[in-house]
């Protein structure tokens, strides 16, 4: 009765399995069917490589857009950028404009690609927002319908949502579009930034806590020295394990949430957002 009990069980967990395994089979086959239709819609391998100097940073925090306040400036990670959420009131219109440094034009490529084949609605067009014959970044795409427009020049990629269904609002887009792109294509390079100081990245000096070892729930002040080489604003980011980080009038502080050894990564970004980067060390007892 016992072994009769288990084999049952047994043949259940095996149909199981066999249906989930299928299911996760037929998922991955459609993305890879997903990619190649991609892939031959927008045939990435002839987009135009450009030969010049690869850009180091990328801000848009000095942009005047005619008519837009910056409501929201939100940093991602190296892989994913930086978001920035501009409000046009006369309009209607908000902007969310991604824009993200890769380490080469290829990269930069591939972001876009990877980008267009998960398209948020369908395959775009090739081009701009409105039948104008405009020239933005290396290769363009867009999507009319939803004021939708993506871009790669140089190493950089741009991907511009507009919260409108407005025809209008693409002419708008498309001034925005070419306005960024200009102050990619006029930035020096990374190498001949060296010279100067417009793209050097933020000098970590110190990053420490007042008390390395903590009991579970104490907090700890995170001391932190950085500055910017061309004496510009910075901004920090924090990741954690086992605790969460605080902001208070008192400074940063790290809150203890669970015993063991736990890192805590410290991300400076400067205003062309390069970051710099550092990782310490907290032990939590009970």
């Amino acid at each position: 009765m016992k072994a009769d009990f288990i084999g049952r069980n047994r043949t259940r967990i095996f149909i199981l399995v066999f249906f989930v395994l299928t299911l996760l089979q037929a998922g991955l086959s459609q993305e890879k069917a997903i990619e190649k239709q991609a892939r031959a819609y927008y045939k990435p391998e002839s987009w135009p490589k450009t030969g010049v100097p690869l850009l180091r940073g990328m801000s848009l925090d000095s942009f005047d857009f005619k008519g837009f306040q910056l409501k929201e400036k939100r940093y991602f990670s190296p892989a994913r950028g930086t978001n920035y959420i501009w409000y046009n009131e006369k309009e209607k219109l908000e902007l969310w404009i991604t824009i993200d440094v890769c380490p080469s034009v290829e990269a930069a490529h591939q972001e876009l690609f990877d980008w267009l084949a998960t398209g948020t609605s369908s395959l775009l067009r090739k081009g701009t927002l409105t039948d104008q014959q405009l020239k933005i970044g290396d290769v363009s795409w867009a999507d009319p319908r939803f004021n939708t427009l993506a871009f790669s020049s140089r190493n950089v990629v741009v991907i511009i949502l507009g919260r409108s269904t407005q025809p209008r609002h693409g002419q708008l887009m498309n001034e925005i579009a070419l306005s960024i792109d200009g102050e990619i294509r006029a930035r020096p390079g990374a190498e001949e930034a060296k010279r100067g100081v417009a793209q050097m990245a933020p000098i970590i000096e110190k990053i420490a806590l007042e008390k390395p070892e903590l009991r579970l729930n104490e907090s700890t002040k995170v001391i932190i020295v950085a500055r910017d080489p061309g004496g510009g604003k910075l901004e920090f980011s924090f990741h954690t394990t086992g605790g969460n980080i605080l902001r208070t009038k008192e400074g940063i502080l790290f809150q203890a949430t669970s015993p063991g050894t736990h890192l805590i990564r410290v991300i400076v970004i400067n205003t062309e957002n390069i970051v710099s980067e550092k990782t310490i060390s907290v032990t939590v007892t009970k």
